[in-house]
């Protein structure tokens, strides 16, 4: 290739670079389609489906521990067939938010250790 080849291969990746940081994301992948004319099509979080890998790397836990909410009822899926599963985006986030503590809700929690007396 010629320098000036490889100079605009270059420009065109820190384009790109910029659009996807733009938009949040980065390079393994932001879910976003970047349209021909330049506009940005989000993917609706209500359709989009995830694969175990990509649920993973969202929530930043293991597969087991993902096995293990599914197989509890903790985690809606979609089944294409034995060893394809599926992760709705807005199941994911749902489950999130329903998982999280907040220091408030913390709070009132009893407690199960005693008091000394």
């Amino acid at each position: 290739m010629t320098k000036s080849v490889i100079a605009r291969l270059e420009a065109v990746r820190d384009e790109i670079d910029a659009i996807i940081t733009h938009i949040g994301g980065d390079r393994r992948g932001t879910g976003a389609v970047i349209t021909v004319n330049g506009t940005v099509d989000e993917p609706d979080p209500q359709t989009e489906l995830l694969s175990e890998n990509e649920a993973v790397d969202l929530l930043g836990v293991s597969r087991t521990w993902l096995f293990q909410q599914r197989q509890a009822g903790r985690l809606a899926f979609v089944s294409l067939g034995k060893k394809n599963i599926r992760y709705r985006r807005a199941d994911l986030l749902a489950m999130l938010d329903d998982i999280t503590v907040t220091t408030a809700s913390a709070a009132t929690k009893p407690s199960t250790q005693e008091e000394p007396t």
